[in-house]
């Protein structure tokens, strides 16, 4: 578990747990409901590295992914868990086009109109 550590004062969405799982050379970020100012404690402490697979904070909102965050983890894939026409509107747009720019794969076409979730694969 990468966040939060003990001792860290978290409320709200920051104080969700970040996971990261590796299975041999693979590493998948699960990253909970975190924003921007949890992505900075990861950033600071050192735990932003290039990811095979991230699971977008919380669930494609702008309050996160900022662009710092996607261009350190360079994810091959990222899963955006959102049900379809939710009442927020995720995931924002500007979320999955900061995705597109930066993952690892070639590209897919969105599936908004038709899936609960979307799988964003960007340009190689």
């Amino acid at each position: 578990m990468l966040h939060p550590d003990i001792g860290d004062i978290t409320d709200g969405n920051d104080g969700s747990c970040v996971v990261e799982v590796t299975v041999g050379a693979a590493r998948v970020l699960l990253t909970g409901d975190i924003e921007s100012r949890g992505e900075r404690r990861l950033a600071e402490r050192g735990y932003l590295k290039r990811t095979e697979l991230v699971f977008v904070p919380h669930h494609g909102s702008s309050t996160s992914s900022t662009a710092a965050f996607v261009a350190e983890l360079q994810p091959q894939f990222a899963v955006v868990a959102a049900g379809y026409g939710n009442r927020w509107g995720f995931p924002k747009e500007d979320v999955i086009n900061r995705c597109r720019r930066r993952v690892r794969q070639s590209p897919i076409p969105p599936c908004k109109e038709h899936c609960s979730d979307w799988f964003v694969r960007g340009a190689a």
